[in-house]
């Protein structure tokens, strides 16, 4: 009943759940304080294992007193600050209780059974809706999720103790994944699993090479595919939108001087958030989002980084990178699937959200959470998936 608890926590609150405000579409998924409260509980105890979370926090609190107090005219948002600092927390607040190394595998188990569900979702939709064309997208695709699906990639790519006697199966999984990975319509989704991938072979000798040939092998042949086989909607979706092959007359791939294109309106809307932070460097926004730029107080950054830079500043962007940069070299050593999925997940955060979604704060603050209190366990981690 204990592990079938953990279970469902776990697979809820990593499922997008998708709502529509006021014309936007925002996901809000923070199950998983449940398990927070249910720690809290039993253990009767908050966990204080390194002072850099107090004092970061209390940095924290500082900008948001700070932002309030000079941008009077942003007095009648102080709700949505309020909300959006709180949110921010969340970064952290499992650094508070204890994980324990079957929390670790559940979390896991549950990445990868949530991205296959996913993929099989979208498989099903893509299927049922032949006639749509790039319509697709918005059915079938997912920006806000696709980090998810490359993440999970890698955790399964690494799980090779598990299925040194299932082969077949690791093989399977993997090829649901990578087709849950393309169908997200998403360029990021296949650039940061290009990262990933560079990465590993950088580093091929530092664990058994032989291991991912097949899975490798397979994205090869996906490769080729998408530039010998155009007449596959989500091929030519490909080839026209990332590799720039047989693109429509209306459209122009990389298009960086147009701020109407993806690409144009990023690199303006990067300027501006430098802009607003050079002249806030101390507490950038104070938490509020750059929708405080745009007259009708609607849009997003559009990129994790440069959201983070302009809620709370550079000073506090540094100190956040750092100690993220910090984490990620820690599961270097522990654990590679999720130490090349971060680096694929760093990758994709230059183009859209990851853990400012509420699933990906989830993601973030459980593997921080072991970063920063590196419990016992996590030291001799040799656990299959």
């Amino acid at each position: 009943m204990n592990k079938f608890f953990f279970y469902l926590i776990f697979l809820i609150s990593l499922y997008p759940f998708v709502f529509n405000v006021s014309g936007e579409t925002i996901t809000s998924n923070y199950f998983f304080l449940i398990l927070i409260f249910f720690k809290l509980f039993h253990s009767k105890k908050v966990i204080i294992n390194n002072y850099f979370i107090p004092i970061f926090l209390f940095y924290l609190s500082l900008i948001f007193i700070l932002s309030t107090s000079y941008q009077i005219e942003f007095l009648s948002f102080f709700p949505r600050r309020v909300s959006s600092f709180l949110v921010f927390l969340f970064f952290f607040i499992f650094s508070f209780v204890r994980v324990e190394e079957k929390d670790f595998l559940y979390f896991k188990n549950s990445l990868v059974i949530i991205s296959l569900f996913y993929s099989f979702k979208s498989a099903f939709l893509y299927v049922l809706n032949p006639d749509l064309g790039y319509a697709l997208k918005s059915l079938v695709g997912s920006q806000r999720f696709g980090f998810i699906l490359v993440f999970s990639f890698f955790i399964l790519l690494f799980s090779d103790t598990y299925f040194k006697k299932f082969k077949v199966l690791l093989l399977f999984s993997s090829f649901v994944l990578l087709l849950g990975i393309f169908l997200t319509f998403s360029r990021s989704s296949i650039v940061s699993l290009f990262f990933g991938f560079s990465f590993i072979f950088l580093e091929k000798f530092t664990f058994n090479f032989k291991n991912i040939l097949y899975i490798f092998s397979f994205c090869i042949i996906c490769f080729l595919f998408i530039l010998f086989y155009q007449d596959f909607l989500v091929v030519s979706f490909y080839a026209e939108r990332l590799f720039g092959i047989n693109g429509s007359n209306d459209y122009t791939p990389y298009n960086l001087t147009d701020s109407n294109s993806s690409e144009g309106y990023r690199i303006n809307l990067f300027k501006k958030i430098l802009f607003y932070c050079l002249n806030n460097p101390f507490t950038g926004s104070g938490f509020l989002g750059t929708w405080i730029l745009s007259n009708d107080l609607s849009g997003s950054a559009h990129s994790q980084h440069f959201d983070i830079l302009f809620r709370i500043g550079f000073i506090g962007f540094f100190i956040f990178y750092f100690y993220q940069f910090k984490m990620v070299l820690f599961y270097r050593k522990y654990d590679k699937g999720i130490f090349y999925g971060l680096t694929a997940v760093f990758v994709y955060g230059f183009f859209h959200e990851t853990f400012k979604m509420s699933y990906g704060t989830f993601l973030f603050s459980f593997l921080f959470s072991i970063f920063i209190n590196r419990p016992k366990w996590i030291l001799n981690y040799k656990k299959p998936l």
